[in-house]
């Protein structure tokens, strides 16, 4: 992150610009590791880093301020996906009726299309964590981890493991990757800290 600011430094010549977003990409991408680890292989600020990289300083745009507009590079499904569900839930927030507008929401294609996304990604990413724990035994994400309590909670309870339920699914779409995505750093710090005092 920090040689990309340079390079946008650079680029910009003492001129200011907007880091927030910089900030949110980064953000998500250590929650991404954290969860999917490098069996994820996309992120949130390769693409920008690609778009600034590939940039002609001609072509640089100035804001009314002097500050410069950098060009945002193109998300992956999965990560855009997240960004589309934060924006919604801000705006459902701040609706008059919340109830009403998370109904009407549910109801639009784009945000079935969105909600598709996150649950099939989420789903291969859980399938490819279950070949690995049962392969090696190891727990290195998140999401290993969580196979694993779901392994020890079903042999307590004498039963088969069910590694792709309701639960377990929703657990990683909504705890691992939360509605405001600036939180990630500070949730990702509570979680680290619980399982490493499993």
């Amino acid at each position: 992150l920090v040689n990309f600011w340079q390079e946008k430094a650079r680029l910009a010549n003492d001129r200011p610009f907007d880091v927030n977003e910089d900030l949110n990409h980064s953000a998500l991408d250590g929650m991404l590791l954290f969860v999917f680890d490098r069996h994820f292989e996309h992120t949130a600020l390769g693409p920008q880093i690609e778009a600034v990289s590939k940039l002609d300083l001609s072509t640089i745009k100035v804001g009314t301020h002097g500050e410069v507009e950098f060009p945002e590079g193109k998300l992956h499904p999965f990560i855009g996906a997240l960004y589309e569900t934060v924006d919604a839930i801000d705006k459902v927030t701040k609706s008059m009726s919340p109830t009403f507008a998370m109904w009407w929401l549910r109801q639009t294609p784009r945000y079935r299309n969105v909600t598709a996304i996150k649950r099939r990604v989420v789903r291969e990413q859980v399938q490819g964590a279950l070949a690995r724990f049962r392969a090696t035994g190891e727990t290195t994400t998140a999401i290993e981890y969580m196979l694993m309590r779901e392994t020890k909670a079903a042999e307590k309870q004498g039963r088969q493991p069910d590694y792709e339920n309701t639960t377990m699914m929703e657990e990683v779409r909504y705890t691992y990757f939360p509605y405001s995505l600036p939180q990630t750093i500070v949730i990702s710090s509570y979680i680290v800290y619980f399982y490493s005092h499993d």
